[in-house]
């Protein structure tokens, strides 16, 4: 970095000088010998005389004598620029106290600076305070000193809320995208290049401060998990969005176009459920709370770093813009017309009613209803003549019915059961039910459904009559047609393509790529200006249904108060993820690891630790850089250093340091392989078996050893005096069937990865129940495991209702999980 020093406002008579301090990259070593003095040192006091310092072109503080060098106490020139090569964060006149230290480029080599770094000052003499933005702190605002020990009384905070209408003109860090230039977005440049024009704080003490962007600490313990999971943040991150979308053709990808700039930086922070936070997750009604999608099923893009989606709404406006979209007139790709709209004035009449063509809600099996929200009905006219078995049977479906969209609601009824309608009510429908919350009207199963009629327009001439039906993406079925000439047409895939519903989500790309609209750009983007960027896990969810969200023990809630110990320098701009941009982070890690062991309050915790750890022993060779995957493993051990061994062992196998020492991640079953790995023209199968390391080092080295013991520790012995082993080939490979199936959890928010992994080191594994064995499996007693418990087929009818069953809280979600 460097420096920039000039004149912003100087009253009558005032002298002026000028220094310019800029960004750069270059990187200087300090000196190995000190530079001769060039003149005698001197205070260099002149009244009313000011330097206007500033960084990257913004005004920093204002200094009333030149800068000396700290050896020689030598002026420097002050008509120049300077490139800083060090600095602290203490103000220059705690120097007595500290070893404050901001360093300058000076004649090719880094050079200490007299005074170290100035502190704030806005002189009003030499600047125009309507050029800044400042906050006036009022006198009864809360301020307390943090980071004492760093910066000795040099950084405040404010605990109180202040309500100024100048805050809505300061700039808003959200809008910073550290990112840069990428070749969708080729003029982009850094916000580490640009950063915001600083905002200052005028004291009540008549002092000033400089306001330090920080990380906005989000707590995610396991007692108090983050209500939103981090989803406000994801979507404040997603800022390119806001520039306008771009459409790029990804080769190889469907050879079709795709939407750029909808992408997230800040990652979902809430931890998937697992054994170890299960009982403390909660469930949260925060409108925008995210979930993380599993890594197997990793969203439209194939990856877990993208928590958002490009998200358009059909409804009158969305439609408008695609019927006009797509009338053949596009820039590349999409010659013919294409005919989507959403089917108006559907009815039931009697030659889709009198032979059953059609679905009705009390029809036999279990049919598909539709029904709109009748508000201009009340209780006294929304009326029906239906048994009453069958009218609450249609009200309980309609009231629990998890269906959000807004226009309409699908439901289904088991109508053979006992909670369906009454058979007299069979062929009833267009009735009316009347809920709590309000009156709903059934209406033909397809109305307001959205189509690509493009098929069938085309291989029938006749059929374009079609488009004088057609309202701006709305088509009005005439009211003289019979409507069994609709349902001859709506199932035949070949000639019509179901959509989606009236008021239903749907991700851009997706639709694009369903209905081949991605071989044109401009469709693309008029879709895309009439999108939302939604949260992946909202754009599908149940009404009503609350979103679990669940925090990690390895997470403990910060406290800004605290000072910071971690030097972090970014060394390499340009390499994001880097390992060069931490200094000496790792060795710091280490010391803090040994310090607290050393000096901690729970020592016997401590001491117990480091000898589990000494027995579970995992190495820092499969991730030597990544500090905090190595202090998770350990972590294990401290937060169970008074627990069972049983529990200690389970997790440090759920571990993914453990499965990466010992290469059980993603070990599979016989089965998986066999039935995925086949030659359709040789008739061959591939035969692999599971990884058996860890299902041997699990015996050998963590728990029964290689001999029988006594209970003194001394080894049995046969009647011819030989060692009992107490596991042979046959124990290792059913024990590496069980080690089947273990893979990671989502990479999420809130953990430390020095690369952009779309996997976590952070997280207990998960259970991929595709590759895992189901087979039985034999035990090293010779017997079965899960001797004496019942099978499935055994378990008596209703047995979930049974007094001891479990049940798993999973909040709106429907999503299965498998990892307990």
């Amino acid at each position: 970095q460097q420096f920039e020093l000039v004149p912003l406002r100087l009253p009558t008579g005032a002298e002026f000088r000028v220094a310019k301090f800029e960004f750069t990259d270059d990187r200087t070593l300090a000196p190995s010998t000190s530079l001769s003095p060039s003149a005698p040192p001197t205070t260099l006091m002149v009244k009313n005389v000011g330097y206007i310092v500033k960084f990257a072109g913004e005004f920093r503080t204002v200094v009333h004598k030149p800068f000396q060098l700290e050896q020689t106490g030598e002026p420097i020139p002050m008509n120049r620029g300077y490139q800083l090569c060090e600095i602290d964060e203490v103000e220059g006149n705690k120097l007595n106290e500290f070893p404050s230290r901001m360093n300058f480029i000076y004649q090719q080599k880094c050079v200490p600076i007299m005074g170290g770094n100035p502190t704030v000052d806005v002189d009003p003499r030499y600047v125009n305070l309507s050029d800044l933005h400042i906050l006036n702190v009022p006198v009864n605002a809360s301020i307390v000193e943090i980071n004492s020990e760093q910066t000795l009384g040099g950084d405040l905070l404010l605990l109180s809320d202040i309500e100024d209408e100048v805050c809505s003109t300061f700039p808003n860090p959200y809008d910073n995208d550290y990112r840069g230039a990428d070749r969708y977005n080729p003029d982009e440049v850094p916000s580490r290049f640009k950063p915001d024009k600083p905002v200052f704080a005028r004291l009540p003490d008549g002092s000033y401060a400089l306001y330090d962007q920080r990380l906005i600490l989000h707590e995610n313990t396991l007692e108090n998990p983050k209500m939103d999971g981090g989803g406000e943040s994801v979507l404040r991150s997603t800022i390119r969005a806001a520039k306008g979308f771009v459409a790029h053709n990804q080769t190889g990808q469907n050879s079709g176009y795709h939407i750029i700039n909808d992408k997230n930086i800040a990652l979902c922070i809430n931890e998937q459920p697992n054994f170890i936070n299960m009982e403390h997750c909660k469930l949260s009604y925060e409108p925008n709370t995210c979930q993380k999608q599993d890594i197997k099923d990793g969203g439209l893009y194939g990856t877990t770093l993208i928590d958002v989606q490009l998200v358009i709404t059909f409804d009158d406006e969305t439609l408008a813009s695609l019927h006009t979209a797509t009338l053949g007139n596009s820039t590349a790709g999409l010659v013919d017309p294409r005919y989507i709209y959403a089917a108006s004035n559907l009815r039931y009449d009697s030659s889709n009613t009198d032979d059953v063509i059609i679905n009705l809600p009390c029809g036999s099996g279990n049919p598909k209803s539709r029904w709109i929200p009748r508000t201009d009905l009340t209780a006294e006219t929304c009326t029906n003549t239906l048994q009453e078995v069958s009218g609450n049977a249609l009200k309980f479906a309609l009231e629990s019915s998890n269906d959000e969209n807004s226009f309409l609601r699908d439901i289904v009824l088991w109508n053979n059961g006992d909670s369906g309608c009454d058979p007299l009510d069979e062929l009833e429908y267009a009735m009316l039910i009347m809920t709590s919350e309000g009156c709903w009207e059934n209406v033909h199963p397809d109305h307001l459904s959205v189509f690509d009629f493009t098929n069938y327009i085309s291989s029938h001439p006749t059929a374009n009559v079609i488009e004088s039906f057609v309202d701006s993406g709305v088509m009005v079925y005439p009211s003289n047609h019979s409507m069994s000439f609709f349902e001859e047409i709506k199932d035949n895939r070949s000639l019509v393509t179901r959509v989606a519903r009236y008021g239903d989500k749907m991700i851009v790309d997706q639709l694009a790529d369903k209905l081949a609209l991605n071989v044109d750009p401009g469709v693309l983007i008029a879709l895309a200006d009439k999108g939302t960027i939604m949260l992946e896990n909202l754009v599908q969810r149940n009404r009503g249904g609350g979103m679990l969200v669940c925090g990690s023990p390895n997470e403990v809630a910060p406290d800004p108060e605290l000072d910071d110990y971690f030097a972090v320098k970014n060394i390499d701009l340009d390499c994001v993820g880097c390992q060069d941009n931490y200094e000496n982070y790792f060795a710091q890690k280490q010391t803090v690891l040994a310090l607290n062991m050393l000096h901690a309050e729970d020592q016997l915790c401590q001491r117990m630790a480091w000898a589990l750890y000494e027995l579970l022993y995992v190495g820092t060779t499969t991730m030597p850089d990544n500090t905090e995957g190595n202090l998770y493993s350990y972590d294990i051990m401290t937060r169970n250093c008074f627990g069972t061994y049983d529990q200690i062992l389970k997790e440090m196998t759920f571990s993914p340091k453990m499965g990466e020492q010992f290469n059980y991640i993603d070990s599979s079953a016989t089965r998986f392989h066999w039935d995925a790995w086949y030659d359709e023209t040789t008739g061959v199968r591939k035969l692999v078996f599971p990884d058996e390391n860890y299902a041997r080092e699990v015996m050998q080295l963590f728990s029964i050893g290689l001999h029988e013991l006594e209970l003194d520790g001394t080894e049995t012995r046969d009647k011819f005096g030989r060692e009992i082993q107490t596991y042979d080939n046959v124990n290792i490979m059913n024990n590496a069937r069980v080690m089947t199936g273990f893979t990671y959890t989502a990479r999420r928010g809130n953990t430390e990865e020095l690369f952009r992994a779309t996997k976590s080191r952070f997280e207990p594994f998960r259970i991929d129940i595709d590759k895992h064995d189901f087979f039985p499996k034999q035990s090293i007693e010779d017997g079965w495991i899960g001797d004496r418990y019942p099978l499935c087929e055994d378990l008596p009818k209703h047995h979930f209702l049974k007094i001891g069953a479990t049940y798993r809280f999973r909040g709106g979600s429907s999503i299965s999980i498998s990892q307990y």
